[in-house]
């Protein structure tokens, strides 16, 4: 039956194709036009998709980027992947990358991670310092591979415990940042230049605001856009009640207006027969800073200061808690000088009590020691070890004074009301940097 089935069919098989040939050979024209037409649209179709794909791909291609890790105060412990040894570390370290976890132990320890481009020269678009008691792990941290790109440089955090800090510097002219930090009730997308405090525990993550605007997003799909001044709680059961945390300092991050000046600010020169220091305002690895210097010039008594008059009533509120970011880069005079009080910075903070009484409280930094150079005629010079601070050199330095309320209180003089803060830099030659400056009511 094969033989009779199979020839048959072929015959068939045989004369359709014979018939689609002389369709074709009867009007050739259909042919060409098909031809034509099926070109003409793949032409169409590579010359959008081409360009497309070479453009998605200059605007989406991204490469992995170390972050810098620097220790301030203490020892950073350092697990560079998962289930290595941990490592101390001291000094700045340029290779941290994806996978790390970084831990600050208990104490006063700080340490820095920042966040630098790959551009020349490079440039810093932000940084996380890290406090005593925290962990952190290193989930991501990419940069676009072509400089025309438009999209930011994209990090990922995860905040394991503990507090930070983060700055994101994100400005007209240079690379956006976007920080992506994982808590363990959510996340809080930073992409505005801003400073924001983020502190976790076991049972509720606060998030604040200081400055900018933060994307905070519960696990539940619960989401909030949080801005400047604002706290924000989360818990397992969802976003809490947002409070206001008071800041009783106007422009404590030294911003300029449109001619440069900075409002709410004064300052001052004082210099006799000498060359005089200066200050100025400048943005810094990622900061806006205000820069006092004295380099050059004979060895003679010099001071330049910065002022803000706050007039604020505190008698009803329970916490004062000044907090500044201080980094000390020279200073010629040991300790505080030969009477105590010439620091590369020291600030003052002048307060009326409840008795009338106006009262100064200052407080100072340095890193040269009285017993730290060859000149033994300064090993008795007045040093209050206690009310001031011995900090490392060149590093970034977090204060956060007690409460205020409660030290005044204790020293006989309640404060009714806050008249003024005064940051100076003071001696023969100094140079050194302010940042972020708070004063907490609550």
């Amino acid at each position: 039956m094969s033989s009779n089935t199979w020839p048959t069919q072929s015959k068939q098989s045989k004369s359709q194709q014979l018939g689609y040939q002389s369709r074709w050979s009867e009007h050739p024209e259909r042919l060409a036009w098909l031809v034509l037409l099926s070109s003409f649209a793949i032409f169409v179709l590579l010359m959008v998709t081409i360009p497309l794909a070479a453009f998605y791909a200059i605007e989406h291609s991204s490469v992995n980027r170390p972050a810098q890790l620097e220790s301030t105060l203490g020892t950073l412990l350092l697990k560079p992947f998962r289930g290595s040894e941990l490592i101390a570390v001291t000094s700045q370290r340029e290779d941290i990358g994806v996978g790390s976890i970084i831990e600050a132990a208990g104490g006063t320890t700080q340490g820095t991670l920042s966040f630098v481009s790959s551009s020349e020269p490079p440039q810093t678009l932000g940084s996380m310092q890290i406090y005593a008691g925290t962990s952190i792990e290193v989930e991501r941290i990419r940069e676009p591979f072509f400089e025309r790109s438009a999209q930011p440089y994209q990090v990922t955090l995860r905040l394991l415990e503990g507090q930070a800090r983060i700055f994101n510097d994100s400005q007209l002219g240079q690379r956006a940042l976007r920080v992506n930090l994982i808590i363990p009730h959510g996340s809080v997308i930073m992409n505005r230049e801003g400073t924001y405090e983020v502190s976790t525990a076991a049972d509720q993550t606060d998030v604040i605001v200081r400055s900018g605007f933060a994307d905070v997003r519960h696990s539940n799909g619960q989401q909030e856009l949080v801005g400047t001044g604002i706290r924000i709680g989360m818990s397992s059961d969802g976003l809490l009640q947002k409070d206001a945390q008071q800041n009783l300092i106007v422009n404590g991050n030294f911003a300029q207006d449109n001619i440069g000046d900075v409002e709410e600010w004064s300052s001052q020169v004082f210099a006799t027969n000498a060359n005089p220091g200066s200050v100025q305002f400048v943005e810094r690895e990622g900061r806006k800073l205000a820069f006092f210097t004295r380099t050059v010039g004979e060895d003679a008594h010099t001071e330049v200061d910065i002022t803000q008059e706050i007039q604020k009533d505190v008698s009803l509120y329970n916490s004062l808690v000044l907090q500044f970011d201080v980094r000390l880069l020279n200073q010629s005079l040991a300790g505080g000088g030969m009477l105590g009080s010439e620091f590369p910075l020291r600030v003052e903070l002048f307060y009326t009590d409840i008795f009338g009484k106006v009262v100064r409280w200052g407080h100072g930094f340095y890193y040269s020691d009285l017993l730290d150079d060859a000149d033994p005629n300064n090993d008795n010079w007045i040093l209050d070890r206690e009310n001031n601070d011995k900090i490392p050199q060149g590093q970034w330095y977090t204060y956060r004074s007690p409460n205020l309320i409660t030290l005044f209180t204790d020293q006989q003089t309640p404060p009714a009301q806050i008249n003024s803060i005064r940051f100076y830099a003071s001696g023969h030659k100094y140079m050194s940097f302010l940042s972020e400056v708070y004063l907490f009511a609550e």
